[in-house]
């Protein structure tokens, strides 16, 4: 199925669905996925700092301390590609 026929599809009559339910389903998969990922990276932080040398009882101040930066870097970044792509679409005929 290429763009055409989806875009065709979606503006059949016939297909009803709910808007509502729909954005409500993205919202919650991607709170989802950002829980995912950030377990992931929790552990992906904690297994590095072992592997460096730092004590148990320390991995969860220094982790939490890197994923605060990390959470910064990727709110930043955020900010800068929703932006951009605002602008962008808002600019398309």
């Amino acid at each position: 199925m290429n763009f055409d026929d989806l875009k065709n599809e979606l503006n059949n009559p016939k297909l009803n669905f709910d808007n509502g339910q729909l954005i409500l389903h993205f919202i919650s998969k991607n709170l989802y996925n950002d829980y995912y990922n950030r377990a992931i990276l929790k552990t992906q932080l904690e297994i590095l700092e072992l592997s460096k040398g730092t004590l148990p009882s320390e991995i969860e101040e220094v982790v939490d301390e890197k994923l605060l930066a990390w959470t910064d870097k990727f709110s930043q970044w955020h900010k800068t590609d929703f932006v951009r792509d605002v602008l962008d679409f808002s600019h398309k005929e």
